[in-house]
């Protein structure tokens, strides 16, 4: 999976005020397979997941997120983010900014493509 392309499809819902229609994504995702993919049934971005319990945030039992919800109104599908959408939309983006313009580390320096 590309975090671009997972980037590009949550600010385009960001852009849409959180109610972006399936034919504005089909495009971003770059046609149907994209789609699928990504906001399909089983996608990258709509499937629920489960953490594991981590001691250092407190969490001490299984949590379950999505990070899109597809919901239908008026005959159209739409796309919202929720809170954790929009936290992760935010690490990839510091993730995309600080860290894809470098190749590797070495000597403690990061090494530009």
């Amino acid at each position: 999976m590309s975090k671009l392309t997972e980037y590009r499809l949550l600010s385009a819902i960001e852009r849409e005020e959180d109610k972006a229609t399936k034919t504005i994504l089909l495009g971003v995702a770059g046609g149907r397979d994209g789609y699928d993919r990504y906001l399909g049934e089983f996608g990258a971005l709509t499937r629920k997941r489960r953490g594991l319990p981590h001691p250092i945030t407190g969490i001490i039992n299984f949590v379950e997120y999505q990070l899109v919800e597809i919901w239908e109104e008026d005959g159209k599908i739409l796309h919202r983010r929720t809170e954790d959408g929009k936290r992760y939309q935010h690490l990839l983006w510091l993730s995309l900014y600080y860290y894809e313009p470098y190749s590797e580390v070495i000597g403690a320096k990061l090494q530009r493509k």
